[in-house]
């Protein structure tokens, strides 16, 4: 899976390939990432201006925002990775500030048309310099707005990371109403806050939606299990016999 894959580098070195490939691209879909701290806020459409991925399904922004004086960020989704049918979206951030505040990034998209039953699953993973705290949500609007959060019922909570400890990770799902039909939006949430003595926050946040089994596959894996433990029971019995 493509998202893993990212997840297993660098932040620097995932970047350093993105600009490899260039930095100029035309305007494409409805992806945006947004920046906000203080009464500060930065859009940036996917192959728009402060865009420095030139991969449809990427945006890239690397900069000083507000009191933030680093920002690495690289938010993916379809066609980069998932599809309107799989949808599947990941955010990577390397954060520094000298002082406190808080910055808040989400990356939205639209257009997902996969129905419940499903499953809203949520990943986190990163490190928090001492004094530094991290929330990390994910919401579905089924009125297919971005940045829309569409109530309590399509959101996926995750309990608020802080420093002590350093490194932090978690997971959550939430299931989807059956009322639940595309098109829709899906977006990411993540608001990292450091106190006076400032620090540096990295992270990688990913969302997916999973399909439930139909019920006649759910049948169909109960009748099978007896039947695979029967199985081993045999084979046992023939390794002890012979």
């Amino acid at each position: 899976m493509a998202s893993k894959f990212i997840r297993g580098m660098p932040a620097i070195a995932i970047l350093a390939g993105l600009m490899i490939l260039g930095t100029s691209a035309p305007a494409r879909a409805t992806m945006q990432l947004q920046l906000q701290s203080n009464a500060m806020t930065l859009t940036i459409t996917d192959g728009g201006a402060g865009d420095l991925n030139p991969i449809a399904g990427a945006i890239t922004f690397v900069g000083a925002f507000d009191t933030w004086t680093l920002n690495v960020t690289t938010g993916l989704s379809k066609p980069f990775i998932g599809s309107s049918a799989q949808p599947q979206m990941d955010v990577n951030s390397v954060d520094a500030t000298s002082g406190a505040g808080a910055l808040t990034i989400m990356l939205t998209d639209q257009n997902f048309s996969l129905a419940a039953p499903a499953t809203l699953v949520q990943d986190v993973g990163g490190t928090l310099s001492a004094g530094m705290t991290g929330t990390f949500s994910a919401f579905i609007d089924p009125a297919n707005g971005l940045f829309g959060s569409g109530g309590s019922a399509y959101t996926t909570p995750l309990p608020t990371f802080t420093n002590p400890p350093a490194a932090f990770s978690g997971s959550s799902s939430t299931a989807l109403p059956s009322t639940l039909a595309g098109p829709y939006s899906l977006t990411l949430k993540e608001v990292i806050t450091s106190g006076a003595a400032g620090g540096v926050a990295s992270f990688d946040h990913a969302g997916h939606i999973d399909a439930a089994p139909e019920p006649a596959t759910m049948s169909m894996i109960f009748m099978g299990l007896p039947v695979v433990g029967f199985m081993a029971r045999r084979a046992r019995r023939r390794r002890l016999s012979a």
